[in-house]
């Protein structure tokens, strides 16, 4: 749910199942099976997702 969570926070409405798969771990040979079933996130996700916020990070903040 998490995954898909974040594939709708940018952007995405439809995914593939065999994509998400593979994603997961699932070995690719397994996940292309599931290539052609996609997984419409948008009426999951539509009235779940929280407004994004403007979070201001500091001058000289550094990202690892």
């Amino acid at each position: 749910m998490d995954l898909c969570g974040v594939l709708y926070s940018h952007g995405y409405q439809e995914i593939s199942v065999g994509a998400l798969m593979r994603v997961v771990g699932v070995p690719a040979e397994r996940a292309a099976e599931h290539d052609q079933k996609m997984i419409d996130i948008q009426s999951q996700f539509a009235g779940l997702m929280p407004t994004p916020k403007n979070i201001e990070i500091p001058p000289g903040t550094v990202f690892h």
